[in-house]
C-alpha cells in the first residue's frame, strides 16, 4: 500500500511547484510592468524657488517668497481688490487671453495667481495619440510659462482640470503626453509648483496619479456638497495618496446635486441661504487640521452663468455683490460681521407656491410674484428687478457646457420694479424660470429665483 501513495505525493509536489514557479513568473511580471509604466520623477532643481511646498514633520508647507503660504480665494479672473479686502490672497483662472492684465492686477493689490492649462479630457484617445496636436500644445504652452513663469504674482501652474483616467491601456498615450507637458514645466520653470485637479476624491485616479505621474508636486480637487464628508475620506487615503492637496474648487451646492422639480429642473436657494451655506461649510468642513491641506479656493470669484445666472456668482452681470462676498469674508479673516446686503428667503407666487410645489401655469395666465424678506430691511427701502427666462433642457445635469443666460421674456412683467410683481405666464410650453434681483442703497443685491412650467 505504501508503494502506491509515494507517486500521488510526487506529483503533488511537481504541481506545487509549477504553481510556485507561475507565481514567481507573475510577481515578476507586474513588477517589470510596474517599473515600465512607472511615470519619470521630478527633476531635482536645487537653484532658488518663488513658491515651493516643503514637508516640516508630517506637515506639508506651502512656502511663497520664503514665507509660510496658505491658500485662501476663488476661481475667476475679475474685482481683484475687492478679493484682497475681503481676505483673499489667491485666484485660479482657466482663461489665460488675457493673461498679462490680469496678473499685473493681481501684483497690485497683492495677489498671488494659479495659471490653469487646461488640456482636453484624458479619456480622448484621438487627441493624445495625433503627434502633430500634442506637439502644437506643448509649443503654445511652452511659449506662456516662459513668458510668465518669472511674473510676481505666479503662485503655481495647474496642468489639467477635473482629470480621470484608469489603468486601461487606452489611456498610455495620454501618461506619456502629460509627463511630457509636466516635465516641459519644471525644466522651463522650476521655481514654481505644478498641480492638478479632480473631482471630489476618486482614489483610483489618485492612485494611477501617484503611479503614472509621480512628478506632479500636488492634487487640487473640486468638491461641493461632498465637501462634508471630505475629513472622513481624507483618513483613507493615507496609502493611495500622501502629498500635498488643496480645495481648487468648492462651494455649498451645484446644480447637479440640488432638489429638482417633477420636470427636472434644479430649485436654486437664495443668495442669503447661499451666503449662510458657504460660512457654514468653510467653519464646519474644511480639512484645516490635515498635515496635507495647503488651502482652499471658493466658486465662483465673479459672474458665471452655470444653471442659472446667479448659482455661483458673488457679483451679477452689472458688478455689483451680493451677501456670499460678506460670507466668504468672514471665512478668510475668521471674524462674523454684520452683514449689510439685502436678506431674503424667497419668492412666493400667487402667495403661496414656492419653487417646490412644482408650479404649473396656463399659458398667459395672469399671476404675482413676491418676495419673503428676512431681517429688518423694509421694501420700500430697496429696488426690485424681476425678469422672466426659457430654460435648456440639454444644460441640466452637464457641468461641460458653455452656459449662456437665455434672454429676458420680453412682456411678461407688467412692472419689472415692483416689490409684488404682475406677470402673464408665457404662451409657449416648456420650462422657465422667473428671478428676482433686489437693491439696497448699500452697493448690495440679493438675488432669488423659482422654477415654473408653463402648460397649454
Amino acid at each position: 500500500m505504501l508503494t502506491n501513495t509515494r507517486p500521488r505525493f510526487a506529483w503533488l509536489k511537481k504541481i506545487l511547484r509549477w504553481i510556485l514557479i507561475c507565481c514567481c513568473l507573475v510577481a515578476i511580471a507586474l513588477i517589470t510592468i510596474f517599473f515600465a509604466l512607472r511615470g519619470p520623477e521630478n527633476i531635482k532643481y536645487k537653484g532658488p524657488k518663488a513658491v515651493y511646498i516643503e514637508k516640516s514633520g508630517d506637515k506639508f508647507i506651502l512656502y511663497r517668497n520664503g514665507k509660510p503660504f496658505e491658500i485662501k480665494g476663488g476661481a475667476g479672473f475679475s474685482h481683484l481688490e475687492d478679493l484682497k479686502l475681503a481676505g483673499g490672497n489667491t485666484l485660479i483662472l482657466w482663461d489665460t487671453s488675457a493673461l498679462k492684465t490680469t496678473l499685473n492686477e493681481a501684483e497690485k493689490f497683492g495677489l498671488s495667481v494659479i495659471i490653469g492649462l487646461d488640456i482636453p479630457a484624458a479619456a480622448n484617445t484621438n487627441f493624445y495619440t495625433d503627434t502633430a496636436k500634442t506637439k502644437a500644445i506643448k509649443s503654445r504652452y511652452q511659449k506662456i510659462i516662459g513668458m510668465y513663469s518669472h511674473h510676481p504674482a505666479l503662485l503655481a501652474w495647474c496642468l489639467g482640470n477635473e482629470i480621470n483616467f484608469t489603468i486601461a491601456p487606452a489611456y498610455n498615450s495620454f501618461f506619456r503626453t502629460y509627463n511630457e507637458l509636466l516635465e516641459m514645466l519644471h525644466q522651463t520653470d522650476p521655481g514654481h509648483p505644478v498641480c492638478m485637479t479632480m473631482v471630489n476624491l476618486p482614489k483610483r485616479t489618485l492612485l494611477m496619479a501617484r503611479w503614472r505621474i509621480p512628478a506632479i508636486d500636488f492634487i487640487g480637487f473640486n468638491t461641493y456638497s461632498t465637501l462634508e464628508d471630505l475629513k472622513a475620506n481624507i483618513k483613507g487615503l493615507q496609502g493611495i495618496w500622501n502629498g500635498p492637496f488643496f480645495i481648487s474648487e468648492w462651494a455649498p451646492r451645484g446644480g447637479w446635486e440640488a432638489p429638482v422639480t417633477g420636470w427636472g429642473a434644479p430649485i436654486e436657494n437664495s443668495s442669503t441661504q447661499k451666503a449662510a451655506d458657504y460660512y457654514k461649510v468653510y467653519k464646519a468642513y474644511m480639512p484645516f487640521g490635515n498635515p496635507q491641506f495647503l488651502g482652499s479656493l471658493a466658486f465662483y470669484w465673479g459672474n458665471r452663468y452655470e444653471y442659472t445666472n446667479t448659482w455661483f456668482s458673488v457679483y451679477n452681470e452689472n458688478g455689483i455683490p451680493n451677501e456670499m462676498k460678506e460670507a466668504l469674508h468672514d471665512c478668510w479673516t475668521d471674524s462674523i460681521t454684520r452683514h449689510i446686503s439685502p436678506a431674503v428667503q424667497h419668492i412666493l407666487i400667487d402667495d403661496s407656491l414656492r419653487a417646490e410645489s412644482n408650479v404649473l401655469l396656463a399659458a398667459g395666465s395672469i399671476h404675482h410674484a413676491g418676495i419673503i424678506l428676512k431681517g429688518t430691511e423694509r421694501a420700500d427701502s430697496l429696488r426690485f428687478s424681476w425678469e422672466i427666462m426659457k430654460e435648456e433642457w440639454s444644460v441640466w445635469g452637464k457641468t461641460w457646457v458653455n452656459f449662456k443666460k437665455p434672454p429676458n421674456e420680453a412682456g411678461c412683467m407688467k412692472d419689472s420694479s415692483l416689490a409684488i410683481a404682475e406677470f402673464a405666464a408665457p404662451l409657449k410650453t416648456g420650462p422657465y424660470r422667473i428671478c428676482l434681483s433686489v437693491y439696497n442703497r448699500s452697493g448690495y443685491a440679493a438675488t432669488a429665483n423659482l422654477p415654473f412650467y408653463v402648460i397649454q
